[in-house]
């Protein structure tokens, strides 16, 4: 983001034919790894598809949204890069309340987050439970 420019990257889907959320999810989510501190948006009808598919790539911290709340807390406290909505759970305008907030939400840094963060980077080890 530039200023108050965003450059928008459109990846699909472009057309109303079927498509495999997972892949649409790896597109987006290979972009963002390629560029740093940059977001991606994936809606399908739930967002949790999405999400689980995204969520799949190093890097990538993919959150669903269905209020103002979650879009702050998982930029503030998780530094979510990719937002997933719902087309069936939202409607438009609060898709777009939650994508400014997305968007405009600084990660806060505090050192809670970032061990948590990296907690979640290194994945879970069971020999560290229990």
């Amino acid at each position: 983001m530039l200023g108050n420019t965003i450059k928008v990257i459109d990846l699909g889907s472009f057309s109303h034919d079927e498509v495999d959320y997972p892949d649409i999810a790896r597109e987006v989510s290979e972009k963002v790894g390629e560029e740093p501190n940059s977001f991606g948006v994936l809606i399908c009808a739930t967002g949790i598809g999405m999400m689980m598919a995204a969520n799949k790539r190093k890097g990538i911290r993919a959150t669903v949204c269905t209020n103002e709340l979650m879009a702050t807390a998982s930029r503030l406290h998780n530094d979510a890069n990719v937002l997933c909505l719902g087309s069936k759970i939202i409607d438009l305008e609060m898709a777009k309340k939650i994508l400014d907030i997305f968007l405009k939400t600084e990660f806060e840094g505090e050192e809670k987050h970032i061990r948590r963060l990296k907690k979640m980077e290194e994945g879970y080890n069971p020999d560290d439970c229990c």
